[in-house]
């Protein structure tokens, strides 16, 4: 840890490399940047989303798959959510406070519950830090030099005490805020944007997988037996091609123990139905469906055998892949008791990076899985111009606040 530094919130993250984006415009960026473009190419076939099955769209997807082994900086060039969202403003308050992010060794409540101990491998360690890098160069050891003036952080539901102020946890760092307006100074970005903004530039910068995740997704991912795809006719399920084929249009169905009205699997079916017909020379027939609900995957497996309406789609009947992972209708903590903490971790996650294949999503921005879903998207793969379908209330993410 540099000499200068000394002041330390010991919880979550670190400010030094979220510094990295400052100058070096992310795929956010690039889309607003480019609306003040006047002169632009002509498009061509390749700028077809749903078609596009290039050698940039395949490395895209093999770098999901290798983030653990691709340094932080590099990666442009070349788990629940609701518990990545208290880290993501944690940060905001690290940097308005020019102080550093540490996450505690064990016990500090954000990650704890989804390792096991020592992470099932013999660290010193039982937090986030089993599934992610690394949020700081700076250690436990550079907190306890000292001189070092360090903040600890009692709970993430709520930040209090004299040493914190006054700070909302749905704002955005003024250096951000301050960095957006200069490089959009026409734009009057609202506060929901801001935070939207910010929202996805955090979890993706906490949410790095490290090498060991990464390898150990990266086998479930190319384990042809972890995985099917079905189509009409067919008894069983055949093998999904690694990555999804374009045009793939993800669907995550989110049910368990969610306190919120939910969205029934045909809304999100039908949601599907309308956008591929609507676009039927960007995006094929296909689903790649994720839920925790064991009767979701099922009725998905069907959806082949129903025939669809004569239209101007380009298909008249659905392809479905599904992975074959342990589910459980309830919620996240009930599931990682049951089937073990490492395992479903793993699992989720695997989810999460094959709905990052897909070209289009359908899905409610009330469940944190699919705000994840959608904020990942616009850093981790170049596809924020991507078309999102919303089938929840407006009033589950208005404003996108907490």
């Amino acid at each position: 840890m540099p000499a200068d530094v000394c002041r330390i919130i010991l919880f979550g993250a670190a400010i030094y490399a979220t510094l990295y984006f400052i100058g070096r415009p992310n795929y956010v960026d690039v889309s607003l940047t480019s609306q003040k473009t006047h002169v632009r190419r002509a498009l061509s076939r390749k700028d077809t989303l749903g078609r596009e099955s290039s050698p940039r769209r395949q490395a895209m997807i093999d770098n999901l798959y290798q983030m653990g082994n691709i340094p932080w900086p590099n990666y442009f060039d070349n788990l629940d959510g609701a518990d990545l969202a208290p880290l993501t403003r944690e940060l905001a308050h690290a940097l308005d406070s020019d102080r550093i992010f540490l996450l505690k060794p064990t016990g500090c409540g954000v990650g704890q519950a989804y390792v096991e101990n020592g992470c099932g491998r013999g660290e010193s360690y039982s937090n986030f830090e089993c599934l992610f890098q690394p949020l700081s160069s700076c250690s436990l050891e550079d907190a306890s030099a000292p001189g070092v003036d360090v903040i600890d952080v009692p709970g993430y539901s709520k930040m209090t005490g004299d040493s914190f102020g006054d700070f909302s946890l749905g704002e955005v760092p003024a250096v951000w805020k301050k960095r957006l307006a200069e490089l959009h100074p026409d734009a009057q970005l609202t506060d929901g944007f801001l935070r939207y903004w910010w929202r996805a530039q955090s979890a993706a910068y906490i949410a790095r997988l490290n090498s060991h995740t990464s390898a150990a997704v990266s086998v479930l991912r190319h384990n042809e037996s972890q995985h099917a795809a079905w189509s009409h006719g067919r008894k069983g399920g055949k093998p999904v091609p690694y990555p999804l084929p374009a045009g793939t249009v993800s669907l995550h169905v989110r049910h368990g123990d969610k306190g919120m009205d939910l969205v029934p699997f045909d809304d999100y079916v039908n949601a599907a139905l309308r956008f591929t017909g609507q676009n039927p020379l960007a995006f094929q027939r296909r689903l790649f469906v994720s839920s925790e609900d064991p009767s979701v995957i099922e009725d998905a497996r069907l959806l082949p055998e129903r025939e669809l309406e004569p239209s101007t789609g380009p298909a008249r009947r659905w392809e479905v892949y599904t992975s074959d992972i342990p589910r459980m209708n309830a919620g996240p903590f009930k599931q990682l008791e049951f089937y073990g903490k490492q395992r479903m971790s793993y699992a989720w996650i695997l989810q999460l990076l094959m709905a990052l294949e897909c070209d289009a999503w359908v899905g409610t921005r009330g469940s944190n899985w699919n705000r994840l879903i959608d904020e990942l998207r616009c850093v981790y793969v170049d596809r924020c111009v991507a078309a999102y379908i919303e089938v929840g209330h407006d009033k589950d993410w208005k404003d996108y606040g907490p």
